[in-house]
């Protein structure tokens, strides 16, 4: 059974790694958007972008029906209900998956697991996200503020693992019981 200062201190951990996960999807994409608008497309297969005139056409549709506006609520209502539990429940398996990951990892190179070696491989995984932003950045300064979006990101996500492993020693939790 956890105790209830375990599982204050694996929800950082899981938020921690929720973030992580925010801050590689989004590196993906502004790495992505970048070869794309350099011209480096190509490389990935995708043509360079070309521009379209949009037609707008614009109609009147009225008012809706009622049963077309009762199935918009409901609609509406389950998409609330789903993500109220994405929400709740992604970080704890975010958490734990992440956690199991990073230790079959740390494992290969390090066999007694410790709560250091813990972080250290929180930090390194923390620190591949800001490789590719500052070769960005070296190459074209002019977008600062997405690289600057993400190099906060990387920090909360540093102090949320940092959070959670000074509350782990404080409590006396094992490698074993810091997720």
């Amino acid at each position: 059974m956890l105790l209830t200062s375990q599982r204050i201190t694996n929800m950082f951990g899981a938020v921690g790694y929720s973030v992580l996960l925010v801050n590689y999807a989004l590196v993906a994409a502004i790495v992505l958007w970048w070869l794309i608008q350099s011209g480096h497309g190509d490389v990935l297969g995708i043509p360079p972008a070309q521009e379209t005139p949009v037609i707008e056409e614009l109609t009147d549709a009225g008012e809706p029906s009622l049963i077309l506006s009762i199935f918009a609520y409901a609609v509406t209502i389950v998409m609330l209900l789903v993500v109220l539990f994405v929400t709740v429940t992604l970080p704890y398996w975010l958490g734990r998956s992440g956690s199991y990951m990073l230790k079959r990892l740390i494992r290969l190179v390090v066999e007694p697991l410790t709560p250091a070696a813990l972080l250290l491989g929180k930090i390194i995984a923390n620190g591949i996200v800001a490789v590719p932003i500052l070769l960005i950045v070296a190459e074209d300064i002019s977008g600062i503020a997405t690289p600057l979006f993400v190099t906060g990101l990387v920090l909360l996500t540093l102090v949320l693992f940092l959070l959670q492993h000074y509350l782990a020693r404080m409590n006396g939790l094992e490698a074993k019981e810091i997720w």
